[in-house]
């Protein structure tokens, strides 16, 4: 036996098992919240034994946390991504919501899965929650934002960005949805203190800028 090609072989077995039961329950839990969902069905979904599953998760608490985790990085990756193409603070918060929304245009599922996971406990050390209180810890400091405390504006910012992702994905009227997440955006930028005028010009760039007007 070729000790090191069966070794190489059981690696890859073990790393196609890991993503398929991660890609199994981002699915499952884009469609139900995860109380709801029992780690057979992920299982059953993922095309593994159940006991495969805990061969590399404790629990279904461990699962959830990975798939938060995973879905967390990636869109932090994207809405940071579109904040940098910004000057001003208002301009980047503005466009790092907006982002949020395009996610929820191109790729619901992954919008929901996201949404069902923090909506009920927020986690504000998450990759997400960091990219936009280190905007919000800026745009304070220079005086472009105002907010009685970072934890507090945070918590506007993710629920207008859930919110309104969800508005998106479960409306039948996309256009009318995405009107209602303009105002949302705007309402919160006015809530941190830039000018209701600032604010609407702030959203409709960032609308325009990614195909969302």
């Amino acid at each position: 036996m070729n000790v090191r090609a069966e070794y190489g072989k059981r690696a890859r077995q073990k790393a196609t098992h890991h993503e398929a039961i991660l890609e199994a329950a981002e699915r499952i839990f884009g469609l139900r919240h995860p109380a709801e969902v029992a780690v057979d069905e992920i299982a059953a979904e993922a095309g593994v034994a159940k006991g495969t599953v805990y061969n590399y998760f404790a629990d279904k608490v461990s699962l959830i946390e990975a798939i938060s985790r995973r879905v967390q990085i990636d869109v932090a990756d994207r809405v940071a991504s579109a904040m940098g193409t910004q000057s001003s603070s208002p301009a980047r918060i503005a466009m790092g919501l907006s982002a949020f929304l395009q996610l929820a245009v191109d790729d619901p599922w992954r919008a929901m899965t996201l949404s069902r996971l923090n909506l009920d406990a927020p986690d504000l050390r998450s990759p997400l929650s960091q990219v936009f209180i280190a905007e919000l810890k800026r745009g304070t400091e220079s005086g472009a934002l105002i907010a009685p405390s970072l934890d507090a504006a945070l918590t506007l910012v993710l629920a207008i960005a859930h919110g309104a992702s969800l508005r998106i994905i479960e409306t039948r009227e996309p256009g009318a949805a995405r009107d209602h997440g303009a105002a949302l955006i705007a309402f919160g930028l006015c809530a941190l203190g830039v000018g209701a005028v600032a604010s609407d010009l702030h959203v409709r760039s960032a609308f325009g800028r990614l195909g969302l007007a």
